[in-house]
């Protein structure tokens, strides 16, 4: 999936298959960060979805999943064990998430072990962004409320910008991609101290593995 603006945004369903291999991988990194018994906030994206996969059928339980992406409530329904509280807010049906100041408001009551982040787009120079104003605040909030914060973002992310910055290199605990990531990402995420976690490609028998 291109991108022709920094207005650009595109829905659930035209990113659902796109880069699904590499964004499994960096789903599987982000797994491995969770112990049993945490707490963690997953905002609304299809690799955040691919991780919530992980939880429903992996061994880590009694976790308290937060999340404002509807799809990823519902993949909670069967599992006794994985406490799930949803986000309310203005629902956008185009990337299936509410947003706005409902959201936002409820989310600055609430503090989490973990939170998953995903963004539209990365660049040195600006950090990441995404082309709507409502969902880069909200995104930008869940770096403060969690112990420990993750940008998930798979290789085409990196090289542009989207409208809107959610924050700069550096304010997330650590950024976990693909091992696609250019060479120039991981060396000046080194150079200033900022952690990168490239993630492998992942064999199907070992996903669920912790």
């Amino acid at each position: 999936v291109g991108i022709s603006s920094t207005l650009q945004e595109f829905s659930h369903k035209q990113k659902a298959t796109h880069n699904l291999e590499e964004k499994k991988a960096v789903a599987k990194a982000a797994y491995d960060l969770i112990s049993d018994g945490e707490s963690v906030f997953m905002d609304s994206g299809t690799t955040t979805l691919e991780l919530a996969k992980l939880i429903v059928s992996g061994n880590k339980r009694n976790i308290l999943v937060a999340t404002n992406a509807l799809n990823i409530a519902m993949l909670f329904k069967d599992c006794e064990d994985i406490q799930v509280i949803v986000i309310g807010g203005e629902f956008r049906p185009h990337i299936l998430c509410t947003t706005g100041f409902i959201a936002t408001d409820t989310v600055k009551s609430l503090f989490f072990d973990k939170s998953f982040v995903t963004g539209n787009h990365f660049s040195l120079e600006f950090g990441f962004s995404t082309p709507v104003a409502p969902e880069a605040k909200f995104k930008s909030l869940l770096l403060s409320v969690a112990k420990e914060s993750f940008f998930l973002l798979d290789f085409s992310k990196f090289g542009t910008n989207s409208l809107y910055q959610i924050a700069p290199l550096g304010d997330a605990t650590a950024t976990i991609t693909d091992w696609h990531a250019p060479q120039k990402i991981e060396n000046e995420f080194s150079k200033i101290g900022a952690k990168l976690i490239v993630a492998m490609p992942v064999s199907p028998e070992k996903i669920y593995s912790d």
